[in-house]
């Protein structure tokens, strides 16, 4: 039975931290190490972490938060065959998660593997409505170009030494890093047994910020370039749909919110897109 590692990277995730350690105490697989990378939290989070019996805790990083940085210091530090990343609020809704979600990996044709995630009570309609896409009984990601979420996921360590996370991208690290391992001819599994409630309602400015590093970094790795009326188009077309959604489901307060959230996401992320430009060799 292969070895593993549990990396959890915190910033100010106390609310929904004691959950997460509580979900790894009632775990049918207890045979794992606890790595926390907390990045300077101003509330309990890393006291909350460093209560874990035997947990390694990693510092800071001297220099910013890069995400890819932080991961590769955490994967060298990890004495497990297998790696398995959960952020401090991806919350763990079983005792088997551990077990689900590292079972695909019995294939040796399979790189990483990812979790099922749970949008929380209070998630927006369209939010919902996302997760049900990526992660619902019929998930729509397996058949999109490319799909990946770390927030709660299984890889193997031995990969992750030959072939770092880019320590170029503040976002997407992970997309990048699975769609390289992909190239290769490796296979990259969704474990829908595996659950954990995670989801976030990112207010207008977040939204933003958010969309457009992605489009940054969608360019920088499958060279994507702006399309404004393609962006409008899918603008209006989720919106429609989040509209049905919202009324097929009685979730009222979505009918005003949906246009607005969809055309800041879609043109944000075009904007990534336009604004991106590669790094001089």
């Amino acid at each position: 039975m292969s070895a593993i590692s549990i990396i959890i990277r915190a910033h100010n995730d106390a609310v929904y931290l004691p959950q997460v350690l509580a979900g790894l105490r009632r775990q049918t697989r207890r045979d794992f190490e606890l790595i926390a990378c907390d990045d300077r939290s101003s509330d309990c989070s890393a006291d909350l972490l460093r209560s874990w019996p035997g947990v390694v805790v990693l510092p800071p990083e001297q220099n910013g938060y890069v995400p890819g940085k932080v991961l590769n210091r955490a994967v060298r530090a990890a004495h497990g065959d297998i790696v398995v990343f959960n952020n401090a609020d991806a919350v763990i809704q079983d005792e088997r998660w551990l077990e689900e979600l590292v079972a695909p990996l019995a294939d040796d044709h399979v790189a990483a593997v990812y979790a099922r995630q749970l949008p929380r009570p209070d998630a927006w309609p369209m939010v919902q409505r996302d997760h049900e896409q990526a992660f619902g009984d019929n998930p729509q990601g397996p058949g999109w170009r490319h799909f990946f979420s770390l927030a709660s996921s299984a890889v193997r360590r031995d990969l992750l030494l030959a072939t770092p996370f880019s320590e170029s991208l503040q976002y997407s690290e992970d997309v990048d890093w699975t769609w390289r391992m992909r190239k290769q001819g490796w296979l990259i599994r969704y474990a829908p047994s595996a659950r954990v409630e995670h989801s976030h309602n990112y207010p207008p400015a977040a939204l933003r910020k958010r969309f457009y590093n992605e489009g940054l970094a969608d360019a920088a790795i499958f060279g994507d370039k702006p399309q404004p009326l393609r962006a409008c188009l899918q603008a209006a077309t989720d919106s429609a749909r989040d509209l049905k959604y919202c009324v097929a489901n009685h979730l009222w307060t979505g009918l005003l919110m949906a246009a607005p959230y969809r055309w800041r996401q879609k043109l944000a992320h075009d904007r990534g897109l336009r604004d991106y430009r590669p790094k001089q060799q």
